[in-house]
């Protein structure tokens, strides 16, 4: 398959996921099955960014800046340049901040809700004798 690329990294993400329902006679077997993986949407896309600069914009609005400095300990006055290309950052600091994003996006996954049962007491009116 060829790559898709787009400049919106929204656009991008429904252009990969919509290029699975062009491709979806595919991958179905000779008997017109198709396989478990599919069937139940276990795949996931993986996004390759050009640099550190187009990483920050996609992902910013999900991870503000300042939030990405507190985990990375980078100073937050630093990432607006790396993610407007005026500065790049080193090899070692770029591997830290997808370390960090990739830590913060497990704990975003492992995030759940738990559902108390709640006990509602109506108060009884007296009874009148």
């Amino acid at each position: 398959m060829k790559n898709l690329s787009s400049p919106d990294f929204n656009e991008f993400i429904e252009l990969a996921e919509g290029s699975l329902e062009v491709l979806n006679p595919f991958f179905s077997d000779p008997d017109g099955d198709f396989p478990e993986w599919y069937k139940n949407g276990e795949y996931d896309f993986t996004y390759h960014f050009s640099d550190m600069a187009s990483l920050l914009k996609a992902y910013s609005q999900y991870v503000p800046l300042a939030t990405l400095a507190k985990a990375t300990q980078i100073n937050k006055g630093l990432l607006p340049y790396f993610t407007n290309r005026l500065k790049q950052p080193r090899d070692k600091q770029s591997e830290h901040i997808i370390q960090k994003l990739h830590e913060i996006g497990t704990r975003l996954c492992n995030c759940t809700l738990e559902q108390q049962e709640v006990l509602t007491i109506k108060p009884t009116t007296p009874q009148k004798a």
